[in-house]
């Protein structure tokens, strides 16, 4: 089965200009939380090293952020790659938006995408050769990873019923987006999915689109859908949250080490990371992914 698959990345990082926008219209301290906007650890860039590597069948790879930022060492001339800015698909009615929920319930809207979207987040990583069956049947059926037992769990669609039930290790993964289903999904919910579009930051009443889609499959689109328990996806998957202990770095080498098809390295350090951790991060991260990928600038470019 021939299926074209482009993939889009949120990006963000906190440089001086977007930290002056931040502060002009963020309202609590919660909203300022610095880990929410940065990529002190460049995990994109060797998140784009493990595409190459582990997914070079992709055909291109959107990577979303506010405009002006660009990351510094990517090449915007590859033909791959292709910046988009939040004004390019968002109605500025909603801009500017700080809140990732906002930004997810636009992509359909991406100018000269694929109908399939592999949605990354910049700090997920690929450790192991991905395929297209991955994601898709031999029948053409969505795999739909993220529930427990294939159970649509309609209360958990609000970004605060994830105190009653929290399951990062399943939900921090890449997953593929059909457009036209992404599109109808939005409706389910559109008297809620209005109030998350008009939160700048990310609120606990939120709407979670990527749950909501995940219902709406489950629920709507069981003919044509198949759910991957949890079990399975667990096999296949490491989550590891970055946190300020020395022996996070220890945890991230062990999941590269079961060479699992998805990473997620979440960033929950504090306000200022413990610079012990940085380096041991980054000599593992270049142990795995020693490569520069096409997708960066030669050191003469830069």
């Amino acid at each position: 089965m021939s299926i074209k698959v482009d993939i889009v990345y949120t990006w963000v990082n906190n440089d001086l200009q977007f930290a002056e926008r931040l502060n002009t219209y963020a309202t609590s301290n919660l909203d300022k939380k610095s880990n929410r906007y940065r990529d002190i650890h460049d995990t994109l860039k060797y998140s784009l090293r493990s595409v190459e590597k582990y997914a070079p069948w992709i055909n291109k790879i959107h990577i979303v952020t506010q405009r002006p930022q660009v990351p510094e060492w990517l090449d915007q001339n590859h033909p791959k790659i292709k910046i988009v800015h939040h004004d390019a698909f968002i109605p500025e009615e909603y801009l500017p938006t700080f809140n990732p929920r906002v930004i997810q319930s636009f992509f359909h809207l991406i100018p000269n995408s694929a109908d399939h979207l592999l949605y990354m987040n910049d700090d997920y990583l690929f450790g192991n050769k991905i395929e297209m069956d991955d994601y898709v049947t031999g029948k053409g059926k969505l795999k739909v990873y993220g529930s427990i037992i294939g159970i649509p769990l309609k209360f958990r669609v609000f970004a605060q019923k994830n105190q009653v039930i929290g399951l990062p290790r399943l939900e921090h993964f890449p997953f593929l987006i059909y457009k036209p289903y992404w599109e109808n999904m939005l409706h389910l919910r559109e008297s809620e999915l209005e109030d998350t579009r008009r939160s700048r930051f990310r609120k606990r009443s939120n709407l979670r689109v990527d749950r909501l889609y995940r219902y709406y499959l489950l629920s709507k689109m069981r003919p044509w859908v198949v759910a991957v328990f949890a079990w399975r996806l667990l096999k296949i998957s490491r989550f590891v949250p970055l946190t300020d202990d020395l022996g996070v770095v220890y945890k991230v080498r062990r999941a590269l080490e079961d060479k699992p098809k998805f990473i997620c390295i979440n960033d929950n350090q504090s306000e200022q990371p413990n610079e012990a951790i940085s380096q041991g991060l980054a000599e593992v991260l270049d142990q795995y992914y020693p490569d520069e990928s096409g997708f960066e600038k030669n050191t003469l470019q830069v």
